[in-house]
């Protein structure tokens, strides 16, 4: 029984500690989702989340981050 919990938490630390990598997946898996071909001014914090909740009634906004780089979307 030792040995089963033990590749039990094995397995399950592994696959936690790829988490520490998501955005990093995330943009190398959908990079069409996180660029941007416009360019123009940002617009503050605030008024992106009330444009985003205007356009977009059903969902929710649970966190919000500047990109990395200018050519780059937040996501």
């Amino acid at each position: 029984m030792g040995i089963g919990l033990g590749v039990w938490f094995a397995l399950v630390g592994i696959t936690g500690s790829i988490l520490v990598f998501e955005d990093e997946i995330d943009a190398w898996l959908n990079p069409e989702l996180l660029t941007s071909k416009e360019s123009g001014a940002w617009l503050a914090p605030e008024a992106l989340l009330q444009k985003v909740e205007t356009e977009h009634s059903l969902g929710r906004v649970e966190r919000l981050r500047p990109p990395a780089r200018p050519a780059t979307s937040i996501d």
